[in-house]
């Protein structure tokens, strides 16, 4: 099989039973019970730099492109044949940032993307037209974006560090909680549970952020 250090994101299907990666070389997929490499998507930088995201279905994988200055691309996988479709494009895109990361929920409704400052937030039934919500949502430019699994709350986080917090399930989406970070290339991920939220960079940072009432930020 292909290099796993060429794959920069990685995540299990919907049932554990497989591992997909994505990377300079494309998109491939790994069968957990014994580690075996079952095929790959080939894939170039020109193709744009691919991002994957679990669905609840188990069968199925979605995975997103960004190139530069192009709307972000959407695509969804059927892990045991292999195939793949074109499933739209959302309003967001890859704007001159080092890191542009996409998120959709687990049941694949809802599709959070980003550029320059604004966040767009459209359903997937959206994705290929100009219909959405959007939100100019920060100061300084996002570098990635998450949704819960339950599709209730979404974060955005950008380059100084500044973590916004969004309720989907109001309208418009309300800002509920802010949490601020040392500038630099951020990510943010909520647990499965949907109760925190961590944030992390390349430099070795991670903080954990409870989005009850227990107490706002917690060191790893």
């Amino acid at each position: 099989g292909p290099d796993p250090n060429e794959q920069w994101y990685a995540t299990f299907n919907g049932d554990g039973t497989y591992v997909v990666g994505a990377g300079y070389s494309g998109i491939c997929v790994w069968r957990v019970a014994d580690g075996e490499f079952q095929y790959q998507l080939q894939g170039s930088m020109e193709l744009g730099f691919p991002n994957i995201h679990r669905l609840a279905d188990a069968k199925k994988i979605a995975f997103s492109r960004n190139k530069p200055g192009e709307p972000t691309q959407w695509w969804e996988l059927d892990i045991k044949s292999g195939t793949s479709r074109e499933i739209g494009t959302s309003l967001g895109s890859m704007a001159g940032q080092a890191s542009h990361l996409p998120a959709m929920d687990l049941s694949g409704h809802w599709i959070i993307d980003s550029e320059g400052t604004r966040l767009f937030i459209q359903t997937r039934e959206e994705l290929g037209t100009e219909r959405g919500i959007v939100i100019d949502a920060h100061e300084a430019i996002i570098f990635a974006v998450a949704v819960d699994d339950a599709g209730e709350t979404a974060a955005s986080v950008d380059s100084e560090g500044h973590i916004k917090v969004w309720d989907l399930l109001s309208s418009p989406p309300e800002l509920t909680l802010e949490f601020q970070e040392e500038p630099g290339e951020w990510v943010v991920e909520f647990d499965p549970y949907n109760k925190r939220l961590i944030s992390f960079w390349g430099g070795g940072s991670a903080n954990i952020h409870y989005l009850t009432d227990i107490p706002a930020r917690c060191p790893v």
